[in-house]
């Protein structure tokens, strides 16, 4: 009887032994499948909040994460700030359907010039803003090739053509001066360009 339940006793022992790894197994899987499915609904939140949906670009948000490295670390850059011109009218006479179409296929340009030194980003609505770590003549070449291949390229729409132009202002850094001074001194360059018959390049 001793033997019997001392063989019992082992037995009933490697199985609780058993149990507790196969269990301890189990939920270590679980944790792992937990972890997995947190880091990708944690990126899948960071694609979303970083690249714009309709375009590919990626945000605002993001743009300035790059610019605020630019000004820290005290790189030599310029901004183009560059808006789509009678975006409006293109919506109140085509739709918005049509005004997204030709959105994309105007981004498609931009993002032909992405680079390690051209950072593009959809700055709001039809507005669009290029961070470029080339010097000036680069930045001004670049610039004109986007103006004509945007003023070249056509969107077919309900079996239309559809053409638009850009107007862009191009600002450098200037030493000391803050991001915000940057952008402004471009902005205040696009809207001069509005103003002068648009379809230009304001430097």
């Amino acid at each position: 009887n001793t033997k019997y339940e001392s063989a019992c006793f082992v037995f009933n022992s490697i199985v609780a032994f058993t149990m507790l790894i196969l269990f301890s197994m189990l939920y270590l899987l679980e944790i792992n499948v937990s972890v997995n499915k947190y880091e990708a609904a944690l990126e899948e939140l960071s694609r979303i909040a970083n690249i714009d949906s309709l375009t590919g670009l990626i945000t605002r948000r993001k743009m300035m994460e790059h610019l605020k490295m630019a000004y820290e670390e005290e790189k030599n850059y310029s901004i183009i700030v560059c808006d789509i011109d009678d975006f409006k009218l293109i919506n109140d006479t085509y739709g918005h359907d049509c005004g997204d179409q030709i959105l994309i296929n105007t981004t498609a340009i931009f993002k032909s010039i992405e680079s390690d030194n051209n950072i593009v980003c959809r700055w709001g609505g039809e507005e669009i803003l290029i961070l470029s770590f080339d010097n000036r003549d680069k930045v001004l070449s670049m610039a004109e090739y986007i103006r004509k291949t945007v003023e070249e390229n056509k969107t077919v729409y309900n079996n239309k053509e559809v053409s638009v132009t850009i107007t862009m202002g191009v600002s450098r850094v200037m030493p000391g001066e803050v991001v915000d001074d940057t952008i402004i001194r471009a902005d205040e360059k696009l809207y001069k360009g509005k103003n002068n018959g648009k379809n230009c390049i304001i430097k």
